[in-house]
This record gives C-alpha cells, structure tokens and sequence, in this order.
C-alpha cells in the first residue's frame, strides 16, 4: 500500500539578469525581393501556367482555362471601398516603389 509523503526541492540561482536586444536587422532587400516573388506569382497565376490561387481573402475570382482574375475590395469598411484587379494593384505598388528608389538615388537589389 502506498502512503503519500510530502516532497520539497530547493533550487540556488546566481544572480539573474535580463538584457533585451535588437533582432538582427533584416534587410529590406531581401523584403524587395520577397515583394517581386509574389508579384510574378501572381503574373503566373493570371498567365494560366499555376496550379491554384493559393490561400488569399479575395473578393472576387474569375478561372479560366486562361489564368484567373483576381478582385479585391480597397477600403472595403468604408462607403469609398473599390474593387481592383489584384495584378494591376500589385504593378502599380510595384511601379511605385521603383519610381521611390530613383527619386531618392537608392539602388534597387
């Protein structure tokens, strides 16, 4: 038969500390590059050559034997919300950010 006992533990740190740090800088290059990536998939998805559309919350979908037209609602909160087409979005952000690094003399990675 088994009895209950009572246990205890003593544990003896030294002194404790907390230092908190910075990440590791990220280069924004490689969000650039990130930002091209999924722009040329989104190019393939509306060429017909993908396979899906991926996990995205759209508005709305039209699939083709010739690709896919994704719309999406900007300011879809708002009495202003629009619907666009995601690869024209996209090229635009894209044509933007380009038209940015010239202006202010940045290389583009």
């Amino acid at each position: 038969m088994a009895h209950a006992e009572t246990a205890s533990a003593v544990a003896s740190v030294g002194e404790v500390s907390l230092k908190i740090t910075r990440g590791d800088d990220r280069p924004w290059g490689e969000k650039w590059l990130t930002i091209l990536h999924c722009l040329d998939a989104l190019r393939e998805t509306y060429s017909g050559d993908a396979r899906t559309l991926g996990n995205v919350e759209i508005g709305d979908t039209d699939v083709t034997p010739n690709g896919a037209r994704v719309t999406i609602e900007v300011n879809w909160a708002t009495p202003q919300a629009t619907k666009v087409d995601a690869l024209d979005l996209a090229e635009d952000c894209v044509k933007s950010w380009r038209a940015f690094f010239v202006r202010f003399a940045i290389a583009e990675p």
